[in-house]
């Protein structure tokens, strides 16, 4: 199993404030022993997996969630990941058994940390007392070992294999492959079993289709099934074949977005300025910014402004907001969001000092509240935040926002606030959800000193829905080929054309 699909990223969280010396969270606390990682016996091994197992029990919010949306509860495979545990020969094996079964929460911001991020939070927050507790000496040492384990080189098969709109299609990734496979092709079986059955035990991340109501995977790699998986594949001529397809090096490919941070373009037939934003990581938004507010100078007496986000897995609540919110607003605008947290001392310590000044919600204000939010394991806070214009730029257009699956973290942030305050139409597929939440919460495991990172709380919406379950529903619903970046904007221009934007 190749671990760069599995590890979790590092993502900029929503919209935070840097942990300072001052923060002392009550109930907090992190065990470590002087255990060195290539000294770990299968005794090790039980001890790290079930301190996971316990935090995940009592701190994860989405347990339920989870299990509503994709049928099955992770606390249930404790027999079968301890049986792997007990069986485990080596370190390597034991890292690749821990990160299935954090990647099987199923969840974007929950993953293992790479040691090089480890290393990097070690020295930066070397001075930030609860923060050093986690990434202390001892963790840096430990997770210099991990790093040569954490390299296993990517795998791909000679095509990839899509999830576009319903089907698993079949994209030639070089010529030779044409001529070998055929082209246009779909895969509708797995080892004899239904694509979207098999799918549903893939070792992947699976998402939700809320167009088809069904579950699926963005792309079948082959960390999804055996080296030996058979795939049945339909051609357009309605023949079926039979494939086994062989295991290469090489990153896969599953998106088709642009390479640049910023693309502007003028559609003056259309009066329409269109502008793509690739990520709201800070450092990349603080360097595009001037460009993105030129661009709007530039355009401030065009009919319509196109924001295109798609593909943009988050960064930081104030990139969108300094970039292309405060300039365009006229008028202070509330954002309203909650935060759901499980009520262990674990989280509750961990996250003390943000939510001193965050008001707790009566759970009567919502009337769509999760059924597990609605119980005593958890508390609700008011996260909302009021906008304030700033750096203002006369833009009079319409505004539309373009979103996909991918659309996530601060992103689906960005997505929720034009959705809630109609700042602008939203014209694509739902987003990806997790938009709201403070800092994320970090699990030491004791022997191996390896780090879990996994989202703290449960994102509300104004209503009391879960962003990560709902997402953000678009205006308009229009599904576009997964490898055509382009066909989604020139339906966007056409509905221009024909004054069919609300």
């Amino acid at each position: 199993m190749a671990l760069t699909l599995i590890i979790a990223t590092a993502i900029v969280i929503v919209g935070y404030r840097e942990p300072s010396d001052e923060d002392q969270p009550a109930g907090f606390a992190v065990t470590v022993y002087p255990t060195h990682p290539s000294q770990l016996t299968t005794e090790h091994y039980m001890e790290d997996y079930q301190h996971l197992y316990s935090i995940i029990e009592t701190n994860y919010p989405y347990l339920a969630l989870k299990e509503r949306t994709h049928g099955a509860n992770w606390l249930d495979r404790k027999e079968a990941a301890t049986e792997k545990i007990r069986a485990c020969k080596d370190n390597q094996e034991f890292l690749e058994i821990i990160a299935g079964e954090v990647s099987a929460l199923q969840n974007r911001h929950t993953g293992l940390l790479h040691p090089n991020e480890v290393r990097e939070y070690c020295t930066r927050y070397q001075n930030v007392s609860f923060m050093a507790e986690i990434f202390n000496d001892q963790v840096a040492e430990a997770n210099v070992y991990w790093s040569h384990h954490f390299s296993s080189p990517d795998r791909r098969y000679p095509v990839e294999i899509l999830y576009d709109r319903g089907r698993y299609i079949v994209v030639n990734r070089q010529g030779g492959t044409a001529t070998r496979y055929g082209v246009n092709l779909t895969v509708t079986e797995i080892d004899g079993a239904p694509i979207h059955d098999a799918i549903k035990n893939a070792e992947t991340y699976i998402d939700y289709d809320h167009i088809r109501g069904r579950l699926y995977a963005w792309a079948i790699t082959p960390e999804c099934f055996p080296p030996d998986a058979v795939f049945n594949v339909a051609h357009p001529n309605g023949t079926m074949k039979h494939r086994v397809f062989p295991t290469v090096y090489g990153s896969p490919r599953t998106n088709f977005y642009p390479a640049p941070d910023l693309i502007t373009r003028k559609h003056r037939d259309q009066s329409a300025a269109y502008m793509y934003v690739k990520t709201f990581d800070p450092e990349t938004v603080q360097r595009i910014t001037p460009a993105i507010h030129g661009f709007l100078n530039e355009t401030r007496d065009y009919r319509y402004l196109i924001i295109d986000i798609r593909g943009n897995t988050g960064g930081a609540f104030h990139s969108w907001l300094t970039a292309i919110v405060e300039p365009l607003l006229k008028a202070p605008v509330l954002h309203e969001y909650y935060l759901a947290y499980r009520n262990d001392p674990y989280i509750m310590g961990f996250h003390g000092q943000w939510l001193g000044d965050k008001e707790p919600v009566p759970k009567n204000h919502f009337t769509e509240l999760p059924p597990e939010v609605d119980t005593p394991q958890y508390s609700v806070y008011n996260g909302s935040d009021t906008y304030q214009p700033a750096n203002t730029i006369n833009h009079t257009a319409k505004r539309i926002l373009l979103t996909d699956r991918t659309v996530y973290s601060a992103a689906e942030g960005f997505t929720n606030f034009c959705k809630q305050t109609g700042f602008a139409t939203i014209i694509g597929t739902h987003s990806g959800g997790d938009g709201f939440f403070i800092w994320p919460n970090y699990v030491v495991l004791p022997h191996s000193k390896l780090v879990v990172t996994m989202t703290s709380s449960m994102s509300l919406d104004r209503q009391g829905r879960a962003n990560e379950e709902a997402r953000t529903t678009p205006d308009i619903v229009h599904e576009t080929s997964i490898t055509d970046h382009e066909l989604l904007i020139e339906y966007t221009l056409k509905l221009i054309e024909q004054e069919g934007i609300p």
